[in-house]
């Protein structure tokens, strides 16, 4: 059986049924970060013990009376419950082309998330899977002296250094949260971010107050002055932990104090027993600044790929056809450059 659920109630009933998921496959998230227009959508499949939940956001293509679907920022792809040698693959894949046809949707695109066990069993013969960069992560369920072992002499300098002038502590008060707030913003200023990492006040309340997962903020606090340095946000779900925001405020950006923050989630993660703490990646690849940064406290690396599914080819191609150049001709779906 399959099935669209669109609801909050049966959406986290699905995900929690399966047990196996990240925070960026629920409701809350899909929630605040819907655009005009589009809608939340997870395709449910049951088959006996198989059970997968594959999360999306449907858009209409402008001007036509179709549409298609894509993925909130973040790392999805599909969560499941199954085990591959019992894994019906044609009977899913016929089920899942029926309903999207059915829905008039002409693409589909999704962001993987590695952490995740069977997405590519699950997407085999279904469009492309193509690796496009690399998270830096680490493995919590070594040893955490090892983990620590595994840090850039440099960063480890840093990390000493910094401890001796800040002091790392859990923010546990709205005021708390405000200012954590206050600090990330201030640093999106900074950088001119791009409009999805601009974030109201609403992804916050709702995201804090969910049950699917833990947030977890972390503030920086300078020892002599008392005042708050730095800040990250950072969810855990079902053993994974994202290192989702983070920010420095302008007059302690010299410091660097942000660098306590990857060693003390880290510290949080082996307390609360976890499995991965992923650092993400960076918009140059390895060749990016952020990138190389990150790296300093980790050498495990694992590829990060996307999913791209043309539903129907036919409308896709007539679609396509009305641009008239393509500057980027690796952009998906096509007809969106």
């Amino acid at each position: 059986m399959i099935q669209i659920i669109q609801n909050e109630k049966d959406w986290t009933a699905t995900l929690q049924t399966i047990g196996n998921f990240d925070f960026y496959h629920t409701y809350e998230y899909h929630k605040v970060r819907l655009k005009d227009n589009e809608e939340p959508w997870l395709v449910s499949y049951t088959n006996g013990e198989t059970k997968i939940a594959l999360p999306f956001v449907k858009r209409p293509i402008i001007d036509t009376p179709f549409f298609d679907l894509t993925t909130v920022h973040g790392y999805l792809g599909p969560a499941s419950k199954l085990s591959p040698e019992k894994f019906d693959l044609p009977d899913f894949k016929n089920e899942f082309d029926g309903l999207l046809q059915s829905e008039n949707i002409v693409s589909a695109f999704s962001k993987l998330n590695p952490y995740i066990d069977h997405q590519e069993i699950i997407l085999e013969n279904m469009g492309s899977i193509e690796q496009v960069g690399e998270l830096l992560y680490i493995d919590l369920t070594t040893d955490p002296v090892l983990q620590r072992q595994s840090y850039r002499k440099s960063v480890k300098n840093d990390v000493n250094k910094l401890r001796r002038n800040f002091t790392v502590r859990v923010a546990e008060t709205e005021e708390d949260l405000h200012t954590f707030i206050d600090i990330y913003s201030e640093t999106m200023d900074r950088v001119s971010a791009d409009e999805r990492f601009i974030l109201g006040q609403d992804y916050f309340d709702t995201l804090t107050k969910s049950k699917n997962f833990e947030v977890k903020v972390l503030l920086v606090v300078c020892n002599s002055s008392g005042e708050v340095a730095a800040g990250s946000l950072s969810i855990i779900t079902n053993g994974i932990i994202q290192g989702e925001l983070m920010g420095t405020k302008n007059k302690f950006l010299p410091a660097s104090p942000a660098k306590l923050l990857y060693d003390e989630i880290r510290l949080v993660g082996n307390e609360l027993n976890q499995k991965y703490l992923n650092y993400g990646g960076g918009a140059g690849g390895r060749e990016g600044s952020l990138y190389m940064m990150k790296s300093g406290f980790t050498k495990n690396h694992i590829p990060f790929k996307v999913w791209k599914y043309i539903v129907d080819p036919e409308k896709y191609r007539a679609l396509a056809s009305k641009k008239d150049n393509f500057e980027n001709k690796n952009f998906f779906p096509l007809y969106r450059a």
